[in-house]
């Protein structure tokens, strides 16, 4: 949580300099009475959305052939309700890293979401986990964040 308040304030601030960048360069008689706030907002969605409409296109298109080799890193890390979802962050024709959000029940009746990265190599034409680290998850001692934030 404190990892996406993070981002998404970074993310306001980087729009607020980038709109005042952009905005000096305006004519000033196309200045008028306007208010930046709109162009500023609209530069925090982009800002802020970017990268998760960057890994959803991603996945769509190259993430189908990698469902099995995330699905196959999730039970050798014995998670135990397996996959919740996962995002191609970035791909290459042979590499690819993938975040990936598994679902674990606990003996207390909550639930844990682990965050892994996974970097894969395409061999063969199918997809291979060269390595895997574990960024979020209680029962694995990691406690990290990754950017942009998927949890």
């Amino acid at each position: 949580m404190i990892g996406a308040i993070g981002y998404f304030f970074g993310c306001l601030i980087l729009a607020g300099v980038l709109s005042g960048i952009i905005l000096s360069f305006r004519p000033i008689h196309g200045r008028g009475d306007s208010s930046p706030g709109k162009f500023v907002f609209a530069l925090f969605v982009l800002l802020a959305g970017g990268p998760y409409l960057y890994a959803d296109i991603l996945t769509r298109m190259k993430g189908r052939d990698m469902l099995d080799t995330v699905e196959d890193v999730l039970a050798k890390e014995n998670v135990n309700d397996g996959l919740r979802f996962y995002r191609v962050v970035s791909a290459s024709s042979d590499r690819a890293r993938v975040v990936a959000v598994g679902l674990e029940s606990e003996t207390t009746g909550f639930t844990q979401r682990p965050v892994f990265a996974i970097t894969m190599v395409k061999k063969d034409g199918t997809w291979k986990a060269e390595d895997v680290t574990v960024v979020n998850s209680i029962n694995r001692n990691a406690d990290s964040a990754s950017i942009p934030p998927y949890w």
